[in-house]
């Protein structure tokens, strides 16, 4: 049974994820394994809110991991995909070279 991530007293599913992805202004990448024991359901939930804002999001899903991602292939995968989105979504910051 997934358990549910406490904030301020309140847990995760009792947040409005619409109202949290009103504040979200920078892009944002959720990675979730299908048999987290957080559910997957909130990283979608949350994903779903920021998509229909028009925000910059992207949800991976890896199934059959868990929290953390273990499999040697999804790892790879992983890594790719994040500095895939790192290279997208940052911005140099002034006067430093990009290679």
């Amino acid at each position: 049974m997934a358990k549910a991530l406490r904030f301020n007293n309140l847990t995760l599913p009792d947040i409005a994820f619409d109202v949290a992805a009103d504040r979200i202004s920078a892009p944002l990448l959720l990675i979730a394994g299908d048999q987290d024991e957080v559910s997957v359901t909130q990283s979608q939930a949350m994903f779903s809110a920021l998509y229909r804002q028009g925000k910059d999001t992207q949800l991976i899903t890896y199934w059959g991991e868990r929290h953390l991602i273990s499999s040697p292939a999804n790892l790879r995968d992983l890594y790719v995909r994040a500095f895939d989105w790192l290279g997208r979504t940052l911005t140099p910051a002034a006067g430093s070279p990009r290679e």
